[in-house]
């Protein structure tokens, strides 16, 4: 079923790349192939000669049934501008990181799929995740028509403590199957986490074998719809330090950063992101995609 509409701030190749999502592909130009869960979306964007443009031309091809799915996992519902009109003119790093990532929205997936996917992301690199979701899928998922779905907690459950061997995951297989057991024993719905409060939904997350705090935050973040969440990694460490740290210090000398602490990390994202409250996490995909991409 083709479903076409015009989305103003919308760039499919950034959303790609931004480190947020795993199973979505660019096959052709401007054809961008996602998967999440037991769902397939074809996406066609239409090329623009305008960077920043507004009104992306949008195709999207699934079942007629799973568009309000694909509306919710594309953020298309939300006002992005609301946060760009939240712009310090005096911060110019940050004007630069809205700039570079202008069209990058907060995909709303599946929350039991980035727990697995964000475990496997710890230590590794894009390119090697999608490569150990990808066999994750092929290995334990159901198969679909010409691809996998994501395996659910029964099917790597089923597996056994060996079912995810081989796909170089390392010490993840034990906090892959573990948390597996536990999301049959007590995992929620997206639903039910989406509504907890903040600390609340990422106490549940931190119960889980491998998962936390960046971890937990990227999950609250990129599944859950807590637009706010800020996980630090790091590259936002880096960037904290660089860009925010070292030209405050105003005459001190600089701690090392190698010694700052999390919750020195914290204190700098309160101090220079208090005004984005409520969307700092768009905040904080701007600032990691400028600097993955950039490096």
């Amino acid at each position: 079923m083709h479903n076409t509409l015009t989305v103003d701030y919308f760039d499919a190749k950034k959303i790609t790349a931004s480190g947020q999502v795993f199973r979505m592909y660019e096959t052709d130009p401007g054809c961008f192939d996602i998967y999440s869960a037991d769902r397939h979306l074809r996406l066609y964007q239409a090329p623009s000669d305008n960077a920043g443009a507004c009104n992306a031309l949008l195709r999207l091809d699934c079942p007629e049934k799973d568009l309000p799915y694909w509306r919710r996992y594309l953020d298309l519902d939300r006002d992005y501008r609301t946060v760009t009109d939240l712009l310090d003119g005096k911060d110019g790093y940050l004007n630069d990181c809205c700039r570079s990532g202008w069209g990058i929205r907060i995909l709303r997936q599946d929350t039991w799929e980035m727990m697995i996917s964000f475990i496997i992301s710890q230590q590794k690199q894009i390119p090697s995740i999608r490569r150990c979701i990808e066999g994750l899928c092929a290995k334990l998922g159901t198969r679909m028509e010409e691809w996998y779905a994501f395996p659910t907690a029964a099917q790597i459950a089923e597996a056994g403590p060996d079912g995810v061997k081989g796909l170089s995951l390392g010490y993840r297989e034990r906090y892959i199957y573990e948390t597996a057991l536990q999301y049959l024993d007590h995992g929620i719905t997206d639903e039910e986490l989406a509504v907890m409060p903040y600390d609340e939904a990422k106490k549940y997350l931190l119960s889980f074998t491998g998962i936390g705090e960046k971890v937990a935050n990227c999950i609250l973040l990129f599944g859950a719809g807590f637009v706010d969440a800020f996980p630090i990694d790091t590259h936002i460490k880096d960037i904290l330090y660089r860009e925010y740290y070292l030209p405050n210090l105003a005459g001190q000398a600089p701690v090392p950063q190698e010694k700052l602490t999390m919750s020195d990390y914290e204190r700098l994202t309160e101090q220079h992101f208090s005004r984005y409250r409520g969307y700092r996490g768009i905040v904080q995909q701007w600032i990691f995609a400028n600097e993955v991409n950039n490096r």
